[in-house]
């Protein structure tokens, strides 16, 4: 029997052991990043313990993620309280993982198997994707609730209507746990309309679109009103970076798959079939080339979303994690082009496998250069641990850092931050920034002060604390990131021993 494009159970289990191949490559290529936990980290785990003492004990919040909604927190805290900050990870390695089967069937559902398995080989290498999948972030469960939607969004041509309400869920989901997931919701809609168009005609696929409109919008608003969660990225988050900058970060991390995915678009519109399989008694009639090119140009143009917003912003702090949400709806379009790149028969595979290697030395390159960002800071926690108690007062650069470390020893309120001190002194003015610093110091109202970090602290606040005799040091820790290096000295105030500890 000879070769055959119709389906086959061979076929099916040939792709999906491709699948899993990959699948299998993506979670070696994340789990090789290894690091300590990161001060964002940190700052999201302190507050999912915070969400979860309140429910348990009707404590305060005193730290909150304001990237997030307090959904991820929780789980990412409770998964961290029973296997430590590698459970957390790996709950994020999971969804990536999910999403990437996901898009996968996405891909499989709008093209083929072998457009399928381009796009998800395509995905699973990319910078953001290898680097989410070892740390902890709303992102991961995020971008597979966005995957999901757009799987469910890719069968709606063969659904009953009210199909389209099952996509709802999934994409406000994704909103609720990260706000970046809002900037993708008009893609998800536009791929729902689109399919939908295709199978049921252009008037009842704007109906199904203005009802997924109406019923994402009544939930996000009443999690915002009824809640209090937040459903769009904070406009307060902005920074300084020039549109060049932002512009040549997004570009360096996702400009590769985005490249791709246009060549898909321009391919797809120009011809529909890969011109290899001949056409089934049973398939359906090519889409029209205008359906094509809008279908091309919301997925392609879905990758744009994200660095749009960043160039209002004018921050790129964000991207090499952020990223990852557009280019999961743009790299159906890549794999397109992947498979018009290779052409029929495998014509020109060593161009398409060039271009696949091409992705994965940049993802593995650019992961590790962002995952090797941070310092260890246990040795610092590790020394400061027979130094602190629950009733001293504390200032260190990154507290999030030792709150998280030392949180059966201390509580987060007793950790102040030097840049964002506010202190009263004893003449009753308050004074912030550098001035709080020294006149805090000055009146040794901190026990422990701890100086250094990959930014060195002002000078003045330094001879504040070596000068005078009110504080000693007690140790000295240097260290090394990268081809950076530093050290943190860990100041005690005069006239105070070691602390009680508090029960481990």
């Amino acid at each position: 029997m000879g070769w055959t494009a119709a389906p086959s159970r061979r076929r099916d289990r040939v792709s999906r052991a491709l699948l899993l191949t990959i699948l299998l490559m993506q979670a070696l290529l994340s789990l090789r990043l290894r690091n300590a936990v990161s001060p964002d980290e940190a700052l999201l785990l302190n507050t999912g313990r915070q969400y979860l003492d309140r429910m348990r004990e009707g404590t305060a919040i005193t730290e909150a993620d304001t990237a997030s909604s307090y959904l991820h927190p929780m789980v990412a805290a409770a998964i961290d309280g029973l296997a430590g900050p590698a459970g957390a990870r790996l709950f994020s390695l999971l969804c990536l993982l999910g999403a990437t089967a996901a898009l996968y069937s996405l891909a499989r559902r709008l093209f083929n198997e072998r457009v399928a398995l381009f796009t998800a080989a395509s995905f699973a290498v990319v910078e953001p994707t290898l680097f989410l999948g070892n740390f902890v972030s709303p992102d991961p469960p995020a971008i597979f609730m966005l995957a999901l939607a757009g799987r469910l969004a890719a069968r709606l041509d063969r659904s009953p209507a009210w199909h389209v309400l099952l996509v709802a869920p999934a994409a406000a989901l994704a909103v609720l746990i990260s706000p970046t997931a809002v900037l993708l919701l008009p893609a998800v809609v536009l791929l729902a309309v689109l399919v939908a168009g295709r199978g049921h005609g252009p008037g009842r696929s704007l109906g199904w679109g203005a009802g997924l409109v109406a019923v994402l919008g009544a939930t996000l608003a009443a999690a915002a009103v009824g809640v209090g969660m937040p459903v769009a990225p904070d406009p307060a988050a902005t920074g300084t970076d020039a549109p060049q900058t932002v512009l040549r970060t997004a570009a360096s991390l996702g400009g590769l798959l985005f490249l791709l995915a246009v060549l898909g678009t321009i391919f797809y519109t120009h011809r529909d079939r890969m011109g290899e399989a001949p056409i089934l008694p049973d398939e359906r009639p090519s889409p029209s080339r205008a359906w094509r090119l809008a279908l091309g140009t919301v997925l392609s143009g879905a990758a744009l979303a994200v660095p749009g917003y960043a160039l209002l912003q004018h921050t790129s702090a964000d991207l090499h994690r952020q990223l990852g949400y557009g280019l999961l709806l743009a790299a159906p379009m890549a794999g397109v082009g992947i498979a018009r790149i290779i052409g029929p028969h495998f014509r020109n595979l060593q161009l398409g496998i060039a271009a696949w290697i091409a992705l994965l030395l940049f993802g593995m390159a650019q992961s590790e250069r962002f995952y090797y960002e941070w310092m260890d800071y246990r040795p610092v926690a590790d020394a400061l641990r027979p130094l602190v108690g629950p009733q001293g007062r504390y200032l260190s650069p990154s507290p999030e850092l030792p709150a998280y470390y030392l949180g059966s020893r201390t509580e987060r309120e007793q950790w102040a931050d030097p840049q964002e001190l506010t202190y009263t002194d004893r003449r009753g003015r308050t004074l912030q920034g550098t001035a709080a610093f020294l006149a805090a110091v000055r009146e040794r109202h901190f026990d422990i002060v701890v100086l250094g970090g990959l930014t060195a602290p002002d000078p003045r606040q330094r001879a504040a604390v070596v000068t005078g005799r009110r504080y000693y040091m007690a140790v000295e820790i240097p260290f090394s990131v990268g081809s950076r290096s530093g050290r943190y000295e860990i100041w005690v105030k005069q006239d105070t021993g070691p602390p009680a500890r508090s029960p481990s």
